[in-house]
């Protein structure tokens, strides 16, 4: 079953209703709003410009090396508490078992102070999955 709001439609998969509210699909129709012609303008001007060193012969290559790249320059010292170790789930967070290992203390009672899921690289990347990982992460029932 299809749901729809007067510009946005998708196929309903389990959850949905519980993270696809309407102010959800409010915020997605306005940062479209917002963004897609600049984006859609980027994208063409990129296009234009490849098209035009193609035709003159230049082939795409790595940019010449920059200050950035051969200087010497430092970043500041990490602070403190990016130091203290984390989690980072390696699976899907669609999967219930997963998320809550997470969360989970280790054999010794310890915490990890943070977590890091990396679901975009083990998530069936399906709107089912998606639904699935932000009903995992909120702790929705």
């Amino acid at each position: 079953m299809a749901a729809s709001s007067t510009r946005l439609s998708f196929n309903t998969v389990d959850g949905s209703e519980k993270v696809l509210t309407p102010e959800f699909i409010e915020l997605v129709v306005t940062a479209h709003d917002k963004f897609s012609d600049r984006v859609q303008d980027i994208r063409n001007r990129r296009e234009a410009m490849l098209q035009r060193a193609i035709k003159h012969g230049i082939m795409p290559d790595f940019l010449p090396p920059s200050e950035a790249t051969t200087g010497d320059w430092q970043v500041p010292p990490v602070p403190e508490d990016l130091r203290l170790p984390g989690i980072e789930i390696s699976g899907p967070v669609s999967i219930a078992s997963m998320a809550i290992n997470a969360v989970n203390t280790g054999p010794e009672g310890e915490r990890a102070a943070g977590y890091l899921d990396d679901d975009e690289d083990s998530g069936g990347h399906s709107l089912a999955d998606t639904v699935s990982a932000a009903i995992n992460r909120l702790g929705i029932p």
